[in-house]
């Protein structure tokens, strides 16, 4: 397995990235957003030949943040969260926690209004 390097440090774990993440968007820096994600892509692309997986990732690490953050995160890198609209606003947590329990018994993608 190829090692994800970003400005020169390597990016080894999930815990990595979502350092990164955090990191970029308190500062605000979009740019380095997005030469993040470009990055990540291309270490995607070549480890699994789905670039697509690097948006997911780093749009699900933005569930873990509190909600101003996280919707900061979302906006800088040009990502959504891939199972919980939590950019809409009528976001309802309980709807949320339903679709997860679908998703959990195989009823559903785990995407909110879809069907697996």
């Amino acid at each position: 397995m190829a090692e994800h390097i970003f400005e020169g440090k390597p990016v080894r774990t999930y815990g990595d990235m979502g350092d990164l993440v955090v990191a970029i968007a308190k500062a605000g820096d979009r740019a380095r957003a997005l030469a993040f994600l470009q990055s990540y892509r291309d270490f995607c692309e070549a480890e699994t030949g789905k670039p697509e997986n690097a948006d997911a990732n780093i749009g699900y690490w933005t569930g873990y943040l509190d909600a101003d953050l996280g919707r900061k995160a979302r906006a800088l890198f040009g990502v959504r969260h891939p199972i919980l609209p939590l950019d809409e606003p009528d976001y309802d947590q309980r709807e949320a926690f339903l679709a997860g329990q679908a998703m959990g018994r195989g009823e559903s993608s785990g995407n909110l209004g879809e069907q697996a």
